[in-house]
């Protein structure tokens, strides 16, 4: 999924450079959420906790 996000944000940042920055980002945050729902996923056993 990743990659494939990182194709697009080439890809779009080819086609409008101001936004190349911006874009830069999305990879990344993409990485986040997937890493955060596999940690969330393994976690489904436990029951929640206060905090």
């Amino acid at each position: 999924m990743a990659t494939t996000l990182e194709v697009l944000t080439g890809a779009l940042a080819r086609l409008d450079s101001e936004c190349a920055e911006i874009l830069s980002v999305v990879p990344v945050a993409a990485a986040a959420v997937v890493e955060h729902a596999e940690q969330s996923g393994a976690g489904e056993d436990e029951p929640p906790t206060a905090g």
